[in-house]
């Protein structure tokens, strides 16, 4: 079934419930709230990204209907600007999704992988965001499975598992890098209607069993996966071997974790994650904390669960977050797990805010990720181990957080980002005889008063810079003739086939060289729908963009 998307607006005039009512009554012209699962995501399957925008609407929608409910008992949840926000973002999906272009050869709910690839991350850049929704009355047994396929996202991955699987899910939390974790609690909910009530707290919802809700994944071509941190405990091993039969293991490790328990031969039937620090970290601690993940695994792929951008890219802008993404991936990130997929009133306290505030970053995520599996092969091009290695041993973690880089360290990892050095981070303990194996060209080895001064830091960056040469190390320069900064590329070369990617780090506009060994005189990029070609030595970059160039 083809979908015809009207493209004259919604109505965005009169009260919050007027302007509501229009938008539901448009999605129901479109979309099958009773089944969800042939009118979305079967029922567009050749406009993935229009199919996106309209799962994100309509669960926009259904925030907004919540909210106006929450307001009849004085228990808003949102203020004024808020809720308008969300409105002004669901009158002009629907006409914006009509002007997206069909995809009849890139068909993501066709595209599936084995239990064995998403522990092996032999898996295109994936992302997920963990489905921590109330239940709604559109999924009444399974939170928002139905919305989060039809978004594209590949991984299923339930916070909050129903009253069948409680022993298991007791030991399921999503950060151990602080000890300042608040506890859940819960509030008076005896006044609040049903519909704003948490899943586990509703008696008349049917519990799903962990077998119905991978079956019920599996069968919207997703994998299923339950995420821990730390381990599960040994007596709920049992239940363990049900998610191992259906689906498979998360955990999430700190940097000292990864440090002091690194292995180039981990648990088989567990995927080994690293977190993101809950404070936003620097853009070279946080590619260093994914180079850690790379030298204690000894793959040239990595896993994040509590995926946040770094500091310095507004979680609040769009094309910010995107570039993020798009960074992290070209650096070998292959699955990152997203919090904030709940809802803004459920009873609890929660440490991240609800992503639904934030509509236009949620449809430049979903988007995003789309492009990422679509553009696959291309990503995958970029998965190369960098020549240099810097090792360490847990001198360079925080006293106070165990997964946070201490102060001394972080200005040379910023240094070697600032000029586009890829390196890896090896722990001590997997080190041995690594400048006679050939995985790199070379190694450094820092110690905490070896960094003791800039001149010295300086010295130490010149020397690293001297033993590559114009094939490793390229340059970019902006207008000025001065070397770029906040630029981040990369270049590729696959079976002769010439691919750079660049990536404007800052929020101002910008016009970039780059000198490089490359002989191709002219570049198409992949990312725009033109076919437009460039020259290197003048690349327009607008705030935060991203461009993937592919030789001529």
């Amino acid at each position: 079934m083809t979908v015809c998307i009207a493209e004259s607006p919604v109505n965005s005039t009169g009260s919050f419930e007027s302007r509501a009512h229009a938008i539901q009554s448009r999605l129901d012209e479109l979309i099958d709230r009773d089944d969800l699962a042939h009118s979305l995501h079967f029922g567009w399957f050749d406009r993935p990204y229009a199919k996106a925008m309209m799962a994100i609407a309509f669960k926009i929608a259904s925030v907004a209907e919540r909210e106006l409910t929450l307001r009849k008992t004085s228990r808003e949840a949102m203020t004024d600007e808020q809720l308008d926000a969300m409105l002004s973002w669901c009158e002009t999906a629907i006409s914006r999704a009509a002007l997206l272009p069909c995809n009849p050869d890139f068909r993501p709910d066709r595209i599936r992988f084995e239990r064995k690839e998403f522990l092996m991350l032999q898996v295109p850049p994936l992302w997920a965001f963990v489905d921590d929704a109330s239940a709604t009355r559109a999924d009444a047994d399974w939170g928002d499975m139905d919305l989060l396929a039809a978004i594209g996202q590949k991984i299923y991955v339930p916070a909050r598992l129903s009253s069948v699987t409680q022993q298991l899910h007791a030991n399921t939390v999503f950060d151990s890098s602080s000890d300042d974790t608040p506890e859940p609690r819960e509030e008076d909910l005896s006044d609040v209607p049903e519909l704003a009530v948490p899943k586990p707290l509703r008696q008349n919802t049917h519990s799903m069993s962990i077998q119905e809700l991978a079956r019920r994944a599996a069968s919207l071509g997703m994998g299923f996966a339950i995420s821990y941190s730390p381990p599960p405990a040994a007596q709920n091993r049992a239940n363990e071997k049900k998610v191992e039969s259906l689906g498979f293991q998360i955990t999430a490790r700190t940097l000292r974790e990864l440090i002091e328990n690194s292995s180039t031969n981990p648990q088989a039937d567990v995927l080994e994650a690293g977190s993101d620090a809950t404070e936003g970290e620097s853009i070279g601690g946080w590619l260093a904390r994914r180079a850690l993940m790379r030298g204690a695994n000894g793959k040239t792929r990595t896993a994040v669960i509590n995926w946040r951008s770094p500091a310095g890219f507004p979680a609040e802008s769009p094309q910010a977050i995107r570039a993020a993404m798009w960074i992290a991936a070209l650096d070998g990130q292959q699955i990152a797990l997203l919090n904030g997929w709940r809802d803004l009133r459920d009873g609890r306290i929660h440490r991240e805010p609800s992503i639904f505030l934030s509509a236009d970053v949620l449809e430049a995520q979903a988007h995003t990720a789309l492009d990422m599996l679509r553009f696959a092969p291309i990503v995958r091009a970029f998965d190369q181990r960098p020549s240099l290695a810097i090792v360490i041993d847990s001198n360079v973690i925080s006293a106070q957080n165990s997964n946070q880089w201490a102060n001394w360290i972080l200005p040379l990892f910023d240094r070697l980002t600032a000029i586009n050095i890829h390196f890896d981070v090896i722990p001590v303990a997997n080190a041995q005889s690594l400048e006679h194996s050939g995985r790199y060209a070379n190694v450094l080895t820092p110690r905490p008063n070896s960094l003791e001064s800039p001149a010295v830091l300086d010295q130490i960056v010149a020397t690293v810079v001297s033993k590559f040469d114009q094939k490793d190390f390229p340059r970019a320069y902006d207008n000025d003739g001065n070397e770029a900064r906040q630029l981040y590329f990369r270049i590729a070369d696959s079976g002769g086939h010439l691919f750079i990617a660049i990536i404007n780090e800052c929020d101002r506009p910008r016009t970039i060289r780059l000198s490089t060994a490359a002989k191709a005189k002219s570049f198409h990029d992949l990312l725009m729908p033109t076919n437009m070609l460039m020259r290197l030595d003048k690349i327009d970059l607008a705030a935060w963009q991203v461009r993937i160039l592919e030789a001529q």
